[in-house]
């Protein structure tokens, strides 16, 4: 069992912080990656409110074959730039996939 398990915050609970390895690979990330990957998230969301760990489950495949030197956690950190721009709308907290939600902004009434 790796350290944290016993934390809220684990893996068990949905969310286990990227490793210092991770996070250095996420870095290194090109701007035509992130461009890419934004794309990809885009393209699977829709107005409707979809759990991330959903989202990020649809596209693990093909994520991985185009970007294999990049963690899961990169779509994630990619979602909140999404949210920052406008592009997306979240509810909870985006790094707890199976906790958290996201569509495309600009939906009204819509629970």
């Amino acid at each position: 069992m790796s350290a944290g398990h016993d934390d809220p915050s684990s893996e068990e609970y949905g969310y286990e912080s990227p490793t210092t390895e991770e996070v250095a690979q996420m870095q290194r990330a090109s701007a035509a990656e992130a461009e890419a990957v934004d794309t990809l998230l885009v393209g699977v969301c829709s107005h409707h409110w979809r759990k991330v760990a959903m989202v990020v489950g649809t596209l693990m495949d093909t994520y991985d074959v185009q970007f294999p030197h990049l963690p899961f956690a990169y779509m994630q950190v990619r979602i909140l730039a999404l949210v920052d721009r406008g592009v997306l709308e979240s509810q909870g907290n985006v790094m707890r996939m199976r906790h958290s939600e996201i569509r495309l902004s600009g939906c009204k009434n819509e629970a």
